[in-house]
């Protein structure tokens, strides 16, 4: 019998984006894929070791930490088998300017850089706009 660890770290392997559950899987996708995580959500009033160790890796890798209770973790992950965690994963794949610069091309190259944008509709509307000039990549302020 496969147990639920296994099922969730093949899916990691694949690169799936969604919501990854579990302490194992997390701490993996922490380890492995830190720029494929969107957010992680710990149990309220935590204390587990374990979930400790995943909150200071998410801080270290600048990821946003939501505290929730037993129901809201059980229903991002859509079962009771979190363990107290919840990692929201993006299909969006981060990298530092200097990769995306330093990547060969073919083509000519329209890079799109912003910062401080604080309204998320005017963020779509400019990306949606550069998609239809041509841009094939976009460049964020670290989160802070």
């Amino acid at each position: 019998m496969q147990d639920e660890q296994t099922t969730h770290e093949d899916e990691l392997s694949a690169n799936i984006p969604g919501v990854v559950y579990g302490r194992h899987a997390v701490a993996e996708l922490l380890k492995t894929h830190p720029d494929r995580i969107a957010k992680v959500y710990v149990q309220i009033n935590a204390r587990d070791k374990r979930l400790l160790e995943i909150l200071i890796t998410a801080k270290r890798n600048r990821i946003s930490i939501g505290k929730a209770s037993n129901q809201k973790l059980s229903d991002l992950a859509k079962t009771n088998k979190h363990q107290g965690v919840v990692a929201i994963a993006s299909d969006i794949q981060f990298l530092e300017v200097e990769d995306v610069l330093n990547q060969p091309r073919t083509t000519p190259f329209f890079l799109l850089i912003l910062d401080a944008i604080e309204d998320p509709q005017n963020l779509w509307a400019i990306i949606r706009t550069a998609e239809a000039a041509g841009s094939g990549s976009y460049h964020f302020a670290a989160r802070s």
